[in-house]
């Protein structure tokens, strides 16, 4: 499910436990903490611990790093 999707389904669903007949702009901020986690939870929930593990130390390596990472980067540092 698309994050956009995830987040109005989550607003909706908080709007009805507390009772409302309408979605608040409450009901969308609290929802979208979770959405826009979603599908990278997912993905990081797939791979196996030695994938995980490597991710773990690209994060590392870009604290502080303010450039965008890309796939390719990865393959260069991963083939060093």
């Amino acid at each position: 499910m698309p994050v956009g999707l995830a987040l109005v389904k989550r607003s909706v669903m908080a709007a009805e436990r507390a009772g409302q007949t309408s979605v608040s702009k409450e009901d969308i901020m609290a929802s979208f903490e979770v959405s826009r986690y979603v599908h990278m939870s997912a993905a990081i929930k797939a791979l196996s611990i030695e994938e995980r593990t490597i991710l773990g130390h690209i994060a590392i390596l870009l604290q502080g790093v303010r450039t965008f990472l890309t796939t390719g980067a990865i393959f260069e540092y991963v083939n060093l």
